[in-house]
Order: C-alpha cells, then sequence, then structure tokens
C-alpha cells in the first residue's frame, strides 16, 4: 500500500512538476511575447507633429548650407590665393613690362638715330652716285678721245716712218740711218755725224743732205715736239774741249739741234737736247762697228704723251 501510495504520489509529483513546466513555459512565452510587442511597440515611431517634421527639414537644410558655405569658403580661400598669385603675377609683369619698354624705347631711339644716319648716308651716296655717274661719263668721252688721239698718233708716226724710210732709204740700207718706232716716238738714229775733230764737232757736208730731208718732212708736222739725243762709244775723251763724254754727247746733240733751227728753220719751241754719253750703247764696244754704232745721234719725233 505504501508503494501504490508512493507511487501515486511520484505521479503526482512529476504531474505537478510537468504541469508546473508546462506553465512557466507558457508564461515565459506569453511574457516573450509581451516583451516582443512591447519592443515593437517601443521601435514604432510615434508619429511626429507638422512643427517637428520643419524643424528636422530646417535642421538638414542647415546641415546641408554649413557643407555648403564651408565648401564655397574652401573655394573663397582658393580664389583668394589664385588672386594674390595673380596680383603678384600683374606687377611682376608690369615690373617686366616697363623694364622692356625702356628697353624698347631705347632700342626705338637708337634705330631712329641709326635711320637719320643711314637716310643722310644714302643722300650722300646718291649725290656721289650722280657724280660718279657724271664723272664716268666724262671719263667715257676723255677714254673715247685717247683712243681717237692714240689712234691718229699711231697712224701719224706711221706715216711718219713710211716718209722717212722713203726718204733715207740709201742711208738705211748702208747703215747709216736707223729707224725704230719706240713707246716714246719715232726714233731716227744718224750714225757716225758730227764726229770729234781738232776744232770740235760739227755737221760735215756728206750729212747735211741727210738732215736737210729730216727736216723737210718733220715741217709737214709742225705739232710734234722733237727730242735730240747725243750718244759715245765708252772710250775715254782726250779731247781739251771736252772732260768727258757728257759734254760730248751733249755737245753732238746741240749741233744738230742748232743746224735744223739755224738752217732748216725748225722752230726752236719744238727742239730739246740732252747728252747720255756712253752709258744707252745699241751695239757692243768691244767691236769697231759697235763703237761706231754708238757713236751716233738720235731725233726722237715724241709721242703726244700728254693726249694720254
Amino acid at each position: 500500500m505504501k508503494t501504490i501510495r508512493y507511487l501515486v504520489l511520484c505521479i503526482l509529483i512529476v504531474s505537478v512538476t510537468l504541469g508546473g513546466c508546462a506553465y512557466l513555459q507558457s508564461l515565459g512565452r506569453r511574457r516573450n511575447q509581451a516583451e516582443i510587442e512591447e519592443a515593437e511597440e517601443e521601435e514604432q515611431p510615434v508619429p511626429p507633429d507638422e512643427s517637428e517634421i520643419k524643424m528636422a527639414s530646417q535642421a538638414r537644410e542647415i546641415e546641408e548650407l554649413r557643407g555648403k558655405l564651408q565648401e564655397l569658403n574652401i573655394q573663397l580661400s582658393q580664389l583668394m590665393e589664385t588672386r594674390d598669385s595673380c596680383y603678384k603675377e600683374i606687377k611682376r609683369l608690369e615690373g617686366e613690362k616697363k623694364s622692356s619698354q625702356a628697353l624698347f624705347d631705347e632700342r626705338l631711339r637708337r634705330l631712329e638715330e641709326e635711320k637719320i644716319k643711314t637716310d643722310e648716308s644714302l643722300a650722300a651716296a646718291r649725290k656721289r652716285e650722280e657724280a660718279l655717274g657724271g664723272e664716268l661719263e666724262q671719263a667715257h668721252s676723255r677714254l673715247g678721245q685717247l683712243i681717237e688721239a692714240r689712234e691718229k698718233e699711231t697712224q701719224e708716226l706711221t706715216r711718219l716712218k713710211t716718209e722717212f724710210t722713203e726718204e733715207l732709204k740709201e742711208q738705211i740700207a748702208t747703215g747709216k740711218v736707223l729707224i725704230n718706232e719706240e713707246k716714246r716716238g719715232l726714233v731716227i738714229a744718224l750714225v757716225g755725224v758730227v764726229p770729234l775733230g781738232s776744232e770740235g764737232v760739227i755737221v760735215r757736208p756728206e750729212d747735211k743732205p741727210i738732215l736737210n730731208k729730216i727736216a723737210r718732212i718733220l715741217k709737214k708736222y709742225a705739232d710734234k715736239e722733237i727730242l735730240i739725243e747725243g750718244h759715245t762709244d765708252d772710250a775715254p775723251i782726250s779731247s781739251s774741249r771736252f772732260s768727258s763724254n757728257w759734254e760730248l754727247s751733249t755737245a753732238r746733240a746741240t749741233t744738230i739741234l742748232r743746224y735744223l733751227e739755224e738752217k732748216e728753220g725748225i722752230s726752236a719751241k719744238r727742239l730739246s737736247a740732252a747728252g747720255y754719253g756712253e752709258y744707252r750703247p745699241v751695239a757692243t764696244n768691244a767691236t769697231r762697228e759697235g763703237r761706231e754704232k754708238n757713236r751716233r745721234v738720235e731725233i726722237v719725233i715724241l709721242s703726244t704723251e700728254k693726249a694720254y
């Protein structure tokens, strides 16, 4: 009986325990549910009123405006830095402009001065060009005249040579007369004339016909000047009349000069004389023939050098 009672008691205890546990579980579930519902009720926002909405909107706008203001402040700071940099650059450029302007003004001044000088030089050069043009024209004219005069002179000398050659052909053939055309004019060399004698130098009778023929031709060319040159060989002079071959050669030249003037009527204004002694030989003095050729008188019909 006691066992049965004990079992019943245990069953009751178990039942009560199980029931209590179930109740506790149910109660816990209800409590949890209530907490959940309460939490959900707490989580659900309370519908704000209109003023709160406006305030929230204004707060957001204020925040946005603060952000924009901050951005604007940053931009403003950057712009001020840029402005300051621009001011500095402007001042630098203004300084460079002033310096460049000064250099430009100085360069411009120099260029203007150079231009003035160049214009003056150009004007002077043009005047000089005109003057040179006139001088060149005169020079061309003068050159033409000189060429014409030279051609005329050459023709006259050629004609003179032809006439003398024809007139003195016998003396040329015997070597008593030599005719050469040189730069200074036409040279007629008389070999062995006016020899030195006891009475000095004289024109021998046999030489007068030669001088007569020469004078006859010279009179036809009255504008020609005549130089008479005396020459000797290198033999020392032994005459008491002459101290050297200089005097002897000069005496030979002046003797012919006086004969042409006094006997043949050649104007003294056309005549001149010179003595060269033995210093202009035309042949060797080592032979008799050479010495005879060197003892000579040359009648030079001078070219009109002043015309050139």
